[in-house]
């Protein structure tokens, strides 16, 4: 191998950066050489600046000459060998960054694999270390983050499995990851003292050091979007009887020393119960069933789902979701992976596979809407026979049917409810618990039922008001109209309500934003309307309208586009359906009018008095805040998973 192709030119070292990427290296130098050519043609794709510290082993081969003149590396040489832990320990001393990243010489970084890391560090102060996807040559999977049995064995798991299968690509929590690629904070790493020299001169010392932040009640997490191809053995070799390698064996009963009570909570080192075990330091493991993936940009529906897959996630439940339509949806799919749920698919054979596959591995049910309930109880019963089921109603369709069946040529009769109705009190007889929205329907339910049910509503974070009363202009609907309700609304407000409200207010507009607008809408020509379609992110429009309407006809549950807008300080005129459940006092939080002349006229009201937009806007946002906000949340779910009785964690 020639130099002449490699040109290798580092950011010149500065006092303080976000990442100081070590390598250790002893020989080797051509494999050394493609790591860190890897590593600066990665550079350009990572935001987060870096320095790189190359520690030389006291090699024998060309490596001096090799590396000593590389442009912006900060190269250190050792006068005599002293084994891979103490030469990270010394290129650590060099570092300046707020992280360190340990880096194998036998490796090559690919694309954007730093920022992951930091990302996901950065994302929690509990976290105190990251490890990243490591695959073989081949393609195939070394590592998707490490297991430790109660006997101090390990397992790399996913080893040799398919590097893109979901069960190795979304973030999670996990015992320890290979200092092949680990990325720590600098201000742990000198609190602990780096690697603990009782392990010299090689393995076990990164296992030790992710136990030691785990011992501080801090974690590890595996993150799949940070991707490292190792070629595993070339420093080392693969024979533990032999070389450097035999000190694995001897550190393992080191190790097994240490920390032996708290290993007599880790998992069995049975070969059957893997996927338990790779997730066996939650302190709980959720099946949660939709329909669908959810699409939170779309639907309030979906935001919800996902706000409790968030707030199970942060209360250290892992969540493993399964699609009813058996669909990636793609985009959707990325949202789950990236805040820790795994994300399974396929179609129904194969789902119910995946679920017999980890029947040991749950501990709770959660199944949302008839429509899964009806498709998956049965299987549930037979394969989880043990595992308490938590039927979540989304909405009580049946109410939400029988108040159309009331609307005047619906289509819809009073026997269509009540053969909905059947069918969701058969669902909720056989469920451990129920979760209904609102206390309105909770009420509802238990004069139908005996199971218990309990309350978990909407849920809304926070978005800061940016812009002025003096800023905002016109009206505003939001709503996706594959659901049903929301496209009767705008059909009425704009036939009865909208024409009384420009015979006051000729200039005034409104915007109508959502998904699956349908034909006769966007065919629309009033010159007062502006049919915008479905936006990624609507909190922009929101802060720039004056206020927004909910003129829901009919409907069941809590209206997130009620919620959504309160919290963002923009206040609404409703009707009684759309703010069902959501405690709103009418000229307090919002303006409640029923009919078209009262509901036009609240809008004129709060279109022309400041004073009172400013009290509701003020008022509104609070009161979402308080009965709706992420602890609200999180209280009613710890409570909730308290009744069900999972299982005890194995450590927390």
């Amino acid at each position: 191998m020639t130099l002449e192709n490699w040109e290798i030119d580092f950011p010149q070292p500065s006092s303080k950066c976000d990442v100081s990427i070590i390598v250790c290296a002893f020989n080797k130098w051509e494999y050394t050489l493609k790591c860190l050519s890897a590593i600066c043609k990665s550079l350009a794709q990572n935001i987060s600046s870096v320095e790189v510290i190359l520690v030389d082993d006291a090699s024998t081969d060309r490596s001096h000459e090799v590396f000593s003149t590389i442009r912006g590396l900060k190269y250190v040489s050792n006068i005599t060998n002293r084994g891979f832990l103490q030469s990270a320990n010394v290129g650590a001393a060099y570092a300046t960054g707020e992280f360190i990243l340990f880096l194998n010489n036998d490796t090559e970084p690919i694309g954007n694999w730093i920022d992951p890391l930091v990302r996901r560090a950065r994302s929690s102060e509990r976290i105190g270390a990251v490890g990243s996807k490591l695959i073989y040559p081949d393609g195939s999977l070394q590592e998707a983050g490490g297991i430790i049995f109660h006997d101090a064995s390990g397992w790399n798991y996913g080893k040799h499995a398919n590097s893109k299968d979901p069960s190795f690509n979304y973030p999670r929590k996990v015992d320890f990851c290979s200092g092949a690629s680990l990325l720590v904070r600098r201000s742990n790493w000198i609190e602990l003292g780096g690697f603990d020299e009782r392990y010299i001169p090689a393995y076990y010392e990164d296992t030790d050091f992710c136990f030691q932040l785990r011992s501080r009640e801090l974690e590890v997490w595996f993150e799949p979007l940070s991707l490292v191809l190792h070629h595993e053995g070339i420093s080392h070799g693969t024979d533990e009887s032999a070389g450097l390698k035999s000190y694995q064996l001897a550190n393992k009963e080191k190790f097994y020393q240490k920390w032996q009570e708290l290993l007599k909570k880790q998992p069995e080192p049975d070969a059957t119960r893997i996927q338990f075990a790779a997730r066996s330091n939650y302190q709980r493991r959720v099946l949660l069933i939709d329909y669908q993936i959810p699409t939170p940009d779309q639907d309030s529906g979906s935001l919800r789902i996902f706000e409790i897959m968030r707030s199970l996630i942060d209360s250290k439940q892992h969540v493993t979701f399964l699609p009813e339509n058996g669909l990636k949806m793609s985009g959707y799919c990325e949202k789950l992976q990236e805040i820790g749920v795994e994300v399974l698919w396929g179609n129904e054979r194969e789902l119910t596979r995946l679920i017999a596959e980890r029947a040991d591995s749950f501990d709770v049910v959660w199944i949302s809407r008839p429509g899964p309930a009806r498709h998956f109880f049965k299987n549930l019963k037979e394969l989880l026979p043990n595992v308490p089921i938590i039927y979540d109603t989304v909405d009580l369709h049946f109410q939400r049917v029988r108040r159309q069946s009331q609307l005047k040529d619906s289509g819809v009769s009073y026997a269509d409810s009540l053969r909905v109705e059947i069918d969701e009190l058969d669902i909720i007889s056989r469920s451990a618990a129920v979760v209904a929205v609102s206390e309105v329907e909770k009420k509802l339910l238990n004069e139908r039922s005996s199971t218990l049910i309990r309350v978990i509503g909407n849920v809304h974070r926070q978005v800061p008001s940016t812009t002025s009363l003096y800023s905002r202009s016109d009206l505003l609907f939001v709503g996706g109209f594959a659901h049903q309700p929301n496209e009767d609304a705008v059909g009425w407000f704009i036939e009865d309500i909208f024409p009384l409200v420009i015979k006051s207010l000729p200039n005034c507009r409104l915007r109508i934003v959502g998904s699956k607008v349908p034909q006769w809408l966007l065919g629309l020509q009033h010159s007062n309307i502006d049919v915008i379609g479905w936006v990624e992110n609507v909190d922009e429009i929101y802060l720039k309208s004056r206020l927004s309407i909910a003129p829901l006809r009919y409907g069941a549950g809590v209206k997130g586009k009620v919620g959504e807008s309160l919290s963002m300080s923009t206040p609404m005129v409703v009707t009684d359906i759309a703010a069902e459940g959501l405690f709103l006092e009418d000229t307090k939080h919002a303006l409640i009018a029923n009919h078209p002349e009262d509901f036009a006229k609240a809008i004129i009201k709060l279109m022309t008095d400041d004073s009172l937009w400013t009290t509701i806007s003020t008022n509104g946002k609070k009161h979402i805040e308080e009965k709706f906000g992420v602890s609200a949340l999180n209280n009613s779910l710890s409570e909730l998973l308290k009744i069900v009785k999972p299982l005890e964690p194995q450590w927390l």
